[in-house]
């Protein structure tokens, strides 16, 4: 007798859910976490498939070709560089420069990225000492993406010193990225737009529990997903490195505001990460009292886009530079 029921429940469930399914395609789609399969030219020249277990992609070597960003080169290593200085030279200074979009320059030239800029500082610093600052920076990777850079990257060219550059949203970890959702593993819910519904309208319901609305404030909850990611990546950053006796240096990013420092909420998680980074045995650079002598307008470079802009760029990389001849005398002669 039961049995009839339940089949009718059932099928009036599924019939909602194709009905539901067939109405946000037309009306609303949802694009949150969507699969991107199309063919386009920035994800599919620009970057590839990461053999490295856990890191979904990475870019490609030998690249020379206009982008989004503009043009863009990567040398034989998949880096947006000049090719490395010889491992044969002994005196050479050595830098890993590890990070997201901030790190690999989005919409500034090569030479103008932080990495870059900070070489020709140390090589007019010291004469005498050949410096090679490394950029291993990629659009769009995580702090968890970063450890794993470190791990099977970085480490490899055996640097004196590996400088990471942490941005607000490196915590995120989800595939709602352009590049991660082209290059993430296919699951069944991405594909429906009902299921991928249900997964924004979690993600909006966290943000509010645990950020108050405020995404960064979620991302660094500590009752939140997101927060847990980057204490546990810091911890295999300081494990691997220390374990070669390189030292390492979190250099952590504000998001520049559009108009005023005075509105800018974030120097608490400022704090809290550093406070995570040193507790996992990394050096600590924070960039946010470099940049408050400067309108935040020309730190950007977009209005609407808050990457560092040439002059952004030029003012970490000297930050970076006092911190080295202040802190490491022994490196920087």
């Amino acid at each position: 007798m039961l049995k009839h029921p339940v089949a009718i429940v059932l099928l009036s469930l599924i019939a909602a859910l194709v009905g539901a399914e067939l109405v946000l395609r037309l009306v609303y789609p949802v694009h949150f976490m969507a699969p991107i399969r199309s063919r386009e030219a920035w994800f599919d020249l620009l970057h590839r498939r990461s053999d490295i277990p856990g890191l979904a992609y990475e870019l490609k070597p030998g690249v020379a070709r206009e982008s989004r960003n503009g043009y863009v080169r990567t040398n034989a290593y998949g880096m947006r560089d000049d090719e490395p200085h010889p491992d044969t030279d002994r005196n050479i200074l050595r830098i890993a420069g590890i990070g997201d979009s901030f790190t690999f320059g989005f919409h500034v030239d090569a030479e103008d990225a932080y990495p870059n800029i900070l070489e020709h500082l140390l090589r007019d610093a010291t004469p005498s000492r050949p410096a090679d600052v490394l950029n291993l920076g990629v659009g769009g990777y995580s702090a968890a993406d970063e450890a794993l850079v470190v791990r099977h990257k970085a480490l490899g060219w055996k640097p004196d010193l590996i400088v990471v550059g942490y941005v607000l949203n490196d915590p995120e970890f989800l595939p709602i990225q352009p590049l991660h959702r082209y290059f993430a593993e296919d699951k069944w819910y991405r594909d429906f737009h009902v299921t991928r519904l249900a997964l924004k309208s979690w993600r909006q319901f966290e943000v509010s529990l645990h950020g108050s609305g405020d995404y960064v404030q979620y991302l660094h909850a500590s009752s939140g997903s997101a927060w847990p990611t980057v204490p546990k990546a810091f911890a295999d950053i300081g494990r691997v490195a220390s374990r070669e006796g390189i030292p390492t240096v979190l250099v952590i990013f504000p998001l520049f505001p559009k108009h005023d420092w005075a509105t800018y909420r974030y120097a608490p998680i400022h704090r809290q990460v550093a406070a995570a980074a040193e507790a996992a045995g990394l050096d600590t650079l924070d960039l946010l009292d470099a940049y408050r002598d400067y309108e935040p307008g020309r730190l950007r470079v977009l209005e609407n886009d808050p990457h560092p802009s040439r002059l952004g760029h030029r003012i970490a990389a000297r930050a970076i530079l006092r911190k080295l001849a202040r802190d490491y005398a022994d490196l920087v002669r």
